[in-house]
């Protein structure tokens, strides 16, 4: 499986906390390739330690929150690129662990007729997020888009016109929201 894991870092002092790469390591045997997007700073003992655990470091400013990063990263290699794998994750730094190896979850994904995944669903809540109704989807800090999509105009079409968050609840509403709906 030729997957491309995009994980994006964001902290206010640029330090990378020792989860990280723990998270990092334990996604590499499942990984081709893992790129890493930090939105802002990054001090240079945190620059070492990313880059002894991943195959590209961007760092860029601290625009667009997620949803932002990935969209500078997936422009950076390109939509042509990317259709060569058989997986895009889009992971960040939200996420904690794994407790144990990924490998079983990959397993029954990989084997699975599904579009795209993510390891938890948010229900339908009867609230707005900057005027986008929360309605269920999967959440965004850990989604596997397989090659059928990113071999879609819909892919592409999905990050040319994603808005720009400014803001928390833009950038849920923007991206989050807006993903399981769209696919």
């Amino acid at each position: 499986m030729k997957r491309l894991m995009i994980y994006f870092i964001y902290d206010k002092y640029g330090i990378v906390d020792d989860y990280i790469p723990y998270f990092l390591q334990s996604f590499k045997p499942f990984c081709e390739e893992i790129c890493v997007v930090v939105n802002g700073l990054l001090t240079d003992k945190s620059k070492e330690i990313l880059e002894a655990n991943c195959n590209k470091l961007l760092v860029r400013e601290n625009i667009g929150f997620d949803s932002g990063a990935y969209k500078h990263a997936i422009e950076h290699y390109g939509y042509e690129k990317i259709k060569e794998y058989d997986d895009l994750i889009l992971a960040n730094f939200t996420m904690f662990g794994p407790i144990f190896s990924p490998q079983e979850m990959f397993e029954k994904m990989d084997n699975s007729d599904c579009d795209f995944w993510g390891i938890t669903e948010f229900p339908p809540v009867d609230s707005y997020f900057a005027g986008v109704k929360i309605d269920r989807h999967v959440q965004s800090y850990f989604i596997d888009f397989k090659k059928k999509i990113l071999n879609s105009k819909d892919f592409v079409e999905y990050w040319k016109t994603l808005k720009t968050a400014t803001n928390y609840q833009e950038a849920v509403a923007f991206h989050e929201l807006r993903t399981t709906p769209y696919y």
